[in-house]
């Protein structure tokens, strides 16, 4: 039965009869049936014929060794299913160790796709694709995979926002949050929680982003742009105070919230969703008010 990888911590359960596709970041990587690590997928053509029958073997309506034909048309079957991922006929015996990183997303892709399930994973799916088998991705989770289940893992924002309708927010506390919208959704909702301190007419630009490791602006000199990054710290320090205790009477006030709603699963959620967005940048002001103290503790150099 096809199945994730094992998980660092904890159990998969699926529900009988549960049909899994798992397309892994590294395509050599993994025992899983779409794996191109597996010794008996030394070829595309072997790989395909690999891919027809665990088709054959997880569709409801498998046909039957009689109506499968011979060897001949399982090759005439799997040369069409090459075709169909752009694989010209001389490729179909080379050995995978010799094919591009493109060519072997695509085998990897025709492994997952090519075989009916009830859940996908994808992890990073347009790492190395060409645009044209992205667009046919994006088109076959939009139309072929609807309505069923899609886990998939990204930076690709635009993959995300065309196949996702919720995203799993991990920030790092050890809890997982659901938010109702797009990847690019969430990250205004961020942008608007993150006070611009920049566009503070007493705080001079350099302030806001040379660090103690920060490279000098072309044609600027490093050591006078930390300088008056340091004179202006004080009163950055000041606003991030200002805005840190804004942002903490926000948390508390959702705090409140999420104990009114203790019962309403769907009221949780998008409370804890909201949560997960003003702590992150209430996480973000204490990292800056740490780069400026840490920046203030340094001598200055070149006067």
């Amino acid at each position: 039965e096809d199945c994730p990888p094992a998980l660092v911590s904890g159990e998969v359960r699926l529900a009988p009869n549960a049909r899994v596709a798992y397309y892994a970041q590294d395509p050599l990587a993994g025992e899983d049936p779409t794996s191109l690590r597996s010794p008996t997928i030394r070829t595309p053509m072997a790989a395909a014929l690999a891919t027809l029958a665990r088709r054959f073997e997880t569709a409801p309506d498998a046909p039957s060794e009689q109506q499968l034909g011979g060897p001949g048309d399982r090759a005439a079957q799997a040369k069409q299913l090459l075709r169909r991922y752009d694989f010209d006929e001389a490729l179909h015996e080379t050995p995978v160790a010799n094919l591009s990183g493109g060519e072997r997303r695509r085998l990897q892709l025709m492994a997952a796709l090519d075989v009916p399930s009830d859940l996908l994973i994808l992890d990073e799916p347009s790492n190395d694709l060409d645009l044209e088998t992205l667009q046919s991705l994006e088109r076959y989770l939009l139309h072929d995979h609807a309505g069923k289940a899609l886990l998939l893992v990204s930076h690709d924002r635009a993959l995300l926002d065309a196949a996702c309708d919720k995203l799993l927010v991990l920030p790092g506390d050890g809890y997982a949050a659901d938010f109702g919208g797009s990847m690019s959704e969430y990250l205004d909702l961020l942008d608007e929680a993150s006070p611009v301190l920049a566009d503070d007419d007493d705080v001079d630009d350099e302030s806001v982003v040379p660090g103690r490791d920060a490279k000098p602006r072309r044609g600027r000199d490093e050591a006078a742009a930390r300088r008056k990054a340091k004179h202006n710290a004080p009163r950055e320090i000041d606003k991030l105070a200002q805005a840190i205790e804004a942002k903490e009477a926000d948390l508390a006030e959702i705090d409140r919230e999420l104990e009114r709603h203790a019962s309403d699963v769907g009221a949780l959620q998008d409370a804890y969703a909201r949560r997960v967005v003003v702590q992150t940048a209430v996480d973000a002001l204490y990292d800056r008010w740490a780069e400026l103290e840490a920046l203030l503790e340094t001598d200055d150099e070149d006067r």
